[in-house]
């Protein structure tokens, strides 16, 4: 089977590995960080992802968490999406298809995709474009063990970052190429589910090298799964049969970096990435085809998503007022389903380049000058037929310009942020037909408070905006059409409604927080409401449209409090916990909790970690049941859980002084230790079905050897 050749490539990586190892010996020591650490380091992280520039958390113009290196060696994580549940207000969830591992942030789960949470690696986009936001395959197969820390805005940040930094923006930091150190890991577990995982940091003057891998299998969750709702027009003496399922999870991911930094006039660094996932997907609205002799296979099974990612920079830092960036990023994604229904296969890349600039004319004052181009392009068609043959959506090219301004001032006890990003979109298709789409503009900002030495009140006002995808925009498919797209066989009477732009969905946010941070001690309350306006849905009114067609149509607000802190009781002993409580309502409709995430969710977790060489961890997360109407009759409904992980890993080398490995560690994880199967709905389709979201209880054991 291919995963069983893709598990065979990356053991033979992780040899190559050990073999070069032997180089590196004695070159350079291991970072020891963890309890090594100062508490006031363990605490006063510096990031980049609010300003695109190091600063402290009490700074930065947003309201920000994040997941430390010493977490995540303390806490583990067999993928980057376990890691970000763990994150304040970030929470997992599903879409029935397309997304099949959603993070939603602050209770948003509008869109049957991630389309609302856009995910940076080094402060580089890595987008999808033809639906919108689409991340499944990184957050499942990245290489967690080349992470160093994850920053986390929870808020808008499209002045920045442009479309889909709608709710949170999420970037992945990677460790740099600063010790020579060479490490492999791999846990089994039961039914030889498995994580292996390899990463090379190896640095020789001013180049550096740093090189992931990473495959794990998960797979093999059984059990029956049945369709729930029968359409309306789906004959009354149908009767559906539960389906046997085993679900696929699996999928390999790499990482590698090759740099060149001299901290003044050449500063290079090249990055790539390849993520592959393979997992179930379900259509329960179409599964009453089968029974009524349709001639359809069962409308669930097996899904596959890449993304190929690029990013050249370089960067100028040898001025003291003045630093310069440049990027050029190309993303490419494919999702395919080339057995069953629907059959269809994407493809599609987003190329940017971007200039940075970063003045500083005064202390205090800062000033950061950017402008954007933007390039994408996708193709969608028939998975089982000719792909040229058969296409639903081809020859768009769509051209992208932004700028974006923002300054902030520091006073003792002030500091104040504005900033503004202005967009404009033009898409030309094969035939040369042009659509002029109108500008955006979207302003940002703040007031940070300093009345205390150690604590901070934030008032932030932020915009943000997600631009119409591919498919929103040109799909041409007999069930469903894009607004740019009209025939008359699609719509009412034959008559084709007037077309016209849709619009980009809009956030508007306000923030306000209390925070205190010490050398031992991080801890934050903050409100939020955020009105979001011109959301875009399928209409799927008859009267409307004959077909589902994409048209904004929603407008919601969420607004809720939530409360984080770290405490770091001594060097050895962490405690961390947050809780989210939101309200959502349908503008339109009056209707509350209109997502499928609970009102209230709580997270907490305590570790150990001795400077003897043992660590022991567990991290626990509640949510709440969600509303009724996202129940199931047939299949099961979840109601209130508590998923609770284990990581436990002892150093040997701490013990025994082996010489030749700088660690030798046994670890031990447990996933789900309550053993508590969880459901969640099919989001994006009719209401009324569940589908299988987390297994039960998984226990890993394996080894972590570092040189």
């Amino acid at each position: 089977m291919n995963h069983f050749r893709e598990l065979k490539g990356v053991i033979t990586i992780c040899s190559i590995l050990l073999s070069f190892a032997g180089q590196l010996r004695g070159e350079n020591e291991l970072s020891e960080e963890g309890t090594d650490m100062s508490l006031e380091d363990l605490v006063n992280v510096k990031i980049t992802v609010a300003s695109k520039s190091e600063e402290s958390i009490s700074d930065a113009p947003g309201v920000i968490s994040v997941i430390t290196q010493d977490e995540l060696k303390r806490f583990g994580g067999t993928t980057l999406g376990d890691i970000l549940k763990r994150v304040p207000s970030l929470l997992g969830t599903t879409v029935y298809m397309t997304d099949r591992s959603v993070i939603a942030s602050r209770g948003d789960q509008i869109m049957p995709s991630s389309s609302h949470i856009l995910l940076l690696l080094n402060g580089r986009p890595m987008r999808e474009v033809h639906e919108g936001g689409i991340k499944s395959e990184v957050y499942e197969s990245f290489p967690v063990s080349v992470i160093e820390r994850i920053e986390v805005i929870r808020g808008p940040g499209s002045v920045l970052y442009g479309s889909q930094a709608f709710s949170a923006v999420i970037n992945v930091v990677t460790k740099k190429p600063e010790n020579n150190t060479v490490a492999v890991s791999g846990v089994l577990g039961e039914g030889l589910r498995n994580n292996i995982m390899a990463d090379l940091q190896y640095k020789f003057g001013d180049f550096g090298v740093v090189v992931a891998g990473r495959y794990a299998d998960r797979g093999g969750w059984k059990m029956d799964w049945e369709a729930l709702s029968i359409p309306p027009w789906a004959p009354d003496n149908i009767t559906l049969e539960k389906t046997a399922i085993s679900i696929p999870d699996y999928g390999p991911g790499v990482y590698g970096e090759v740099s060149y930094l001299d901290k003044k006039f050449l500063n290079f660094r090249y990055m790539t990435s390849y993520c592959q996932w393979i997992n179930q997907y379900y259509v329960p609205d179409y599964q009453y085809i089968r029974y009524a002799g349709g001639g359809m296979s069962d409308v669930t099974g097996k899904a596959t998503w890449k993304k190929y990612f690029n990013d050249f920079g370089y960067a100028l830092e040898a001025l003291e007022k003045y630093k310069l960036n440049v990027n050029l990023t190309y993303t490419h994604s494919w999702f395919e389903t080339p057995v069953t229904f629907p059959m269809t296969s994407r493809n599609s890349y987003e190329i940017i380049g971007e200039l940075t600039n970063v003045f500083t004319p005064v202390d205090n004052f800062n000033i950061l000058l950017g402008g954007v181009w933007g390039f994408m392009t996708g193709k969608e068609g028939d998975a089982k037929a000719d792909f040229d043959s058969l296409v639903y959506n081809k020859g768009h090219l769509q051209n992208n310009l932004s700028g974006y301004l923002q300054a902030d001032y520091r006073w003792e006890w002030l500091k104040a942020i504005v900033g503004i990003q202005a967009n404009k979109v033009r898409v030309k298709d094969s035939l040369d037909k042009v659509d002029d789409f109108k500008a955006d503009y979207n302003p940002r900002g703040g007031l940070i408070f300093y009345p205390l030495e150690y604590v901070n009140i934030k008032a932030l006002y932020s915009t943000a905006y997600r631009a119409p995808s591919i498919d929103e925009l040109y799909l041409d498919y007999d069930f469903m059409s894009g607004q740019m797209i009209r025939n008359p066989r699609f719509d009412p009477n034959g008559v084709s409604p007037p077309i016209h732009d849709l619009e980009p969905e809009k956030v508007h946010t306000f923030d306000v927080g209390v925070n205190y941070q010490d050398e031992k001690v991080q801890v934050g309350i903050n409100g939020f409401h955020s009105k979001m306006k011109n959301l875009i849905f399928q209409d799927r009114d008859p009267a409307h449209y004959a077909i589902p067609t994409w048209d904004n149509l929603g407008e919601v607000t969420i607004f809720g409090l939530e409360c984080e802190g770290k405490y770091y009781i001594t060097q050895s002993i962490l405690f961390e916990g947050s809780f989210l409580y939101q309200q959502s309502r349908d503008e339109n409709t009056g209707e509350d909790n209109v997502t499928p995430l609970p009102n209230f969710s709580a997270k907490g977790g305590l570790s150990y970690q001795s400077k003897f060489g043992l660590t022991v961890s567990a991290f626990n997360t509640f949510q709440q049941a969600l509303d009724q109407k996202y129940g199931s009759t047939l299949n099961t409904t979840t109601e209130h859980f508590n998923m609770t992980n284990v990581h436990c890993s002892y150093d040997l080398n701490k013990l025994f002084q082996f010489s030749a490995a700088k660690e030798l560690s046994l670890v031990l994880n447990v996933d789900n230790l309550l053993d508590e199967e969880v459901w969640l709905p099919a989001w994006g389709l009719l209401p009324g079905s569940t589908i299988p979201y987390n297994q039960g209880r998984t226990v890993y054991g394996g080894f972590k050897v570092a040189f």
